[in-house]
This record gives C-alpha cells, structure tokens and sequence, in this order.
C-alpha cells in the first residue's frame, strides 16, 4: 500500500522454478500487498514452488498462451483484485525487484500513470551482458518508434513496467496479440490515450537461467513493432482504423463478463430469498413482532414519536413497514417478505465484501454461511429491525474498506453515510424514554 492505494505485483511465469524464489524473496512487503502468479503451461515445477513460496494468486493456463496472453491474466486478475497500482515483474530475474518502491511511488503520487524501468538509461546494458545484437536492435526499433509515435523513450522494449488501475482500465489490452508484440501494442495504445510514460534506470542482469526469445521469435517480434508503430502513425493521421488502438469506450461491452460478474450476487440473493420463504410459515407471529405490526399500522406523525413514548427503537424499521403493510397486507407472509429482502440483500454484500478484499472462495463460504445458519434461518425471517440492520452494517463495511482503498470515489462515501445513518436511526435510540 502507497498512499492509500493497493499495489500489486503480477509474475508472468514460465518455467521459472529456478529464479522465482530470488525474485520473490526481494519483493518490498512493506509496498506490495498482492502478488499474482501467472504460469503459462511451464513444463517445471513453477507452481509448486509458488505454493511453498505461499503466494496466495496463482491463475495456471491449462494450455500455452504466449507472452501476450500471460499479461493479460495478469492484469485481469489484479483489476478483479482492486489493485490501484500494478507492477509487471519477470520471474526469472533479469529485473531486480529493488525498484518496485520508486515505481510504485511515481504512480501512487499522481505524477504518472506509466513507468518503465530502462535498460538503456546510464551505461549499465552491455556492462550487465546484453548482448551487442540485441543493443543494437534495441536502440535501431526505438529511433523508428520515437520518430513514428512522436515520443521520446530509451526503449520500448523493457519487460518491467508498473501501470495504474485507471491505465488499464482505459486500453484494450485483451485485444492485443498473445505474442511478444503485445508490450509495444499496449504502449501504443497508453500513447493514443494521451499519457505520459516515466522512467527510471533498471540495472540489467542476462544469465543462463534467465528466459530469452530465439532468433525466429525476434524477427516476429521486431517486424511486429514496425507494424504496431506504422498503424499507430496510420491512424493518428486519420488514414486508417485499427481495433486495439480504438478506447473502451468505442467497443462493445463484454456482455458474458457482466453477466458473469453478476450471476453469482444474483444467484445467491434468490438462494436466501427462497430459501426462508419457503420457510415462512413455520412458526406464527411471535416475540416482539406484534409490537412492530401494531406500531407499523399507526399514523405516520404517530410512528415518528415512538422513541418519546414507550419504544425505544428509533422508528425507521416501523416507517418502512407501515407503506409495505398498505401496500402488501398484514398477512404474516406479507409482514414477513420485507426482512427477507432484507436478509437477502445483506448475503450479496457479504459475498462482494468477501470477494474483493480476500478472493471470490471468502465471499462465496461467507455468505452460505450466513444463509444457512440456524441462527440467522430463525431471525432473517422476523417482522423486527434486525434484518435492515444486517443490511446496513454489511454494507457500511463494505463501502469503508472500499473507501479505504479508492478514497476518491464518492459513491462510497455517499454508501457509507447512508448505512450509518440507518443504523442509527434503526435502532436503540439514545433518547431518554418519557416513564409517563
């Protein structure tokens, strides 16, 4: 955590085992507070070790996906996670994780939304064994791509890198190639946006166990960045079209994804409705739920000075309930479907708590829980305030730890307010009860 703000790393993996434990051992703890580990059908022991390493994230491709497509789990899995600062870092070495805090600090500032970390920068590439055909290259495509994409880089191809929440979520990147090219194609697309990319001097480290491209895969690769820096110039010109420079905005909603995103809140709000409505008339009106109907039938301006008279719970629950009884009845099905609601309502705030701030399994055991208790089986169901009282602290802690994290969004605070303002005018009322 930066200035309030989660910072995740993310380990594109494949066939790491060797250098995955140096690498992970020098990552600033105290900075980072997610690392994702994305293996890309590695033919070593990669997984394993990242289990006894105990990273919490780890996505395993069931079959190779290229370079290209490894990003792209990355970063969606630390977009899911509410990173505000993610942090590409290569596994196997070749860049010290030491610079993760100068990164993450010239994003966590405001001050950028990119930063590379350059080999170029200072004189430490050949020095650090890079080799000369490979310098050479490097410093030939970056003349071309500066000169195409009217920028002014030491090198478009450096793999560690560290982007906001909002970069991401403003490029196409899961429309770029799987391939090596996908790098250049995502600073393309950061430069059409309109961003300004940082960097900063990353020291170069080439060994035998460090993961490098073959000739073949280098030709791809450098005619690919000639052509992502031409259809860049292409269609800055106006001259042509091309879908991964074009802005989210321009695209067609992933419509699988929302409705993915939105099926398993919807689900298990219909589980915990049905489930107690299925239930409801197992036993009758009882305890303190007839002084809750009988006060609910009473005037507004009556209800209202309740925490005056002999009612020491502020009346909210009793307001609700007095227009759902005129329009539903006072049948104890009816009287009983407002705190189901309720009770449903709190069990989907339960999940996205669970699932956002640990991972989706939190989310989805916590709320089960809270549908199948005995305890909250019984209760749910009752025609008293404890159901909306679920429900705003639920979605008071939600909203908090939301808030927490992404303190410029106002819908959170707006949540949080609104939760505690029910909370306190739901129940318990510090107003001393008149003893006439």
């Amino acid at each position: 955590m930066i200035n309030n703000k989660k910072v995740i790393a993310v380990l594109p993996a494949y066939n790491a085992a060797k250098t995955l434990e140096i690498t992970y051992n020098e990552i600033d703890f105290n900075i980072v507070d997610e690392v994702i580990l994305v293996d890309d059908r590695s033919r070593d022991n990669t997984v394993e070790v990242a289990k006894q390493l105990g990273i919490r994230h780890i996505v395993v491709h069931e079959q190779n996906k290229g370079y290209g497509g490894n990003q792209k789990s990355c970063y969606n899995k630390a977009l899911e996670l509410g990173a505000d600062i993610v942090i590409m870092l290569h596994p196997d070495y070749q860049y010290t994780p030491k610079l993760i805090p100068a990164m993450a600090s010239l994003l966590g500032s405001g001050l950028y939304h990119v930063v590379l970390g350059s080999r170029i920068l200072g004189k430490g590439a050949l020095a650090g064994g890079m080799p000369l055909i490979k310098y050479i290259s490097n410093r030939g495509l970056t003349l071309i791509q500066n000169i195409l994409m009217n920028a002014k880089l030491s090198e478009y191809h450096t793999g560690y890198r560290a982007f906001t929440r909002e970069v991401l979520e403003a490029v196409n990147y899961n429309a770029n190639s799987d391939n090596f090219v996908f790098d250049n194609q995502m600073l393309a697309q950061i430069w059409y946006e309109g961003y300004e990319i940082a960097e900063i001097t990353c020291p170069t480290k080439y060994f035998d166990d460090a993961s490098s491209i073959n000739l073949k895969n280098s030709t791809i690769y450098a005619m690919g960045v000639l052509k992502t820096s031409v259809q860049f110039r292409l269609q800055k010109w106006g001259l042509m079209n091309f879908g991964y420079l074009k802005k989210k905005a321009e695209h067609t909603p992933d419509l699988k994804k929302i409705f993915t995103s939105l099926l398993i809140p919807i689900i298990l709000f219909l589980v915990a409705f049905i489930w107690k409505y299925n239930h409801i008339g197992m036993r009758d009106i009882c305890l303190d739920e007839p002084f809750s109907i009988f006060h609910a039938q009473d005037s507004v301006l009556n209800i209202l000075k309740l925490p005056t008279k002999n009612e020491a719970n502020p009346p909210l629950f009793m307001l609700i309930l007095h227009f759902w009884i005129k329009l539903f009845g006072i049948g104890a099905h009816s009287v009983r479907v407002l705190p189901i609601l309720f009770n449903a309502l709190t069990t989907v705030f339960i999940y996205l708590t669970g699932r956002r701030f640990f991972n989706f399994w939190s989310g989805l055991t916590a709320s089960l829980f809270f549908i199948f208790s005995t305890y909250h089986f019984f209760f749910g169901a009752d025609t008293r305030t404890y159901s909306m009282i679920s429900l705003a602290t639920a979605s008071s802690l939600y909203c908090l730890l939301s808030l927490q994290q992404k303190p410029e969004k106002t819908r959170y605070m707006m949540g949080l307010i609104i939760s505690n303002l029910v909370l306190v005018y739901g129940h318990y009322d510090v107003m001393p009860v008149d003893p006439k």
